[in-house]
């Protein structure tokens, strides 16, 4: 946000070619999970305004991980990406490394969550622009 100016809010971009809908001010998401499987609603049917998703990553936070810890972001059905390893050592970071172009864009109304398995203990990180 920019001197109190919500991102959705600074109009359309003048070349056509640049495809982040009506800004290219990203914001991002921030969900802290705990050692369990667990989903974390952001949106659950009830997406404000259209977005897409360009990035994610998460950071683990509980210590070293085990064999069938991931995190993984979508859009209540349907990965948008890479579903994340948090087999990894506290502190280290785990990135997308792929982005489904069929899912990243959630529709106005739409959903979109964080779905943890076992013990995956992290802060993950959604990137997003709107795009309407």
């Amino acid at each position: 946000m920019a001197a109190g100016i919500p991102s959705r809010a600074l109009g359309p971009l003048a070349d056509a070619r640049v495809d982040f809908g009506d800004t290219a001010v990203p914001f991002v998401i921030a969900i802290q999970t705990v050692a369990a499987t667990a989903t974390y609603n952001i949106f659950t049917s009830n997406c404000p305004s259209g977005l897409k998703v360009i990035d994610y990553y998460a950071i683990a936070t509980g210590g070293a991980g085990a064999a069938s810890d991931t995190a993984v972001v979508d859009d209540g059905t349907t990965a948008i990406g890479t579903t994340l390893d948090m087999n990894i050592a506290d502190t280290t970071i785990a990135r997308t490394l792929v982005l489904n172009d069929a899912t990243q864009g959630i529709a106005r109304g739409g959903s979109l969550r964080v779905v943890t398995a076992s013990a995956a203990v992290c802060l993950v990180y959604i990137t997003c622009v709107w795009t309407d």
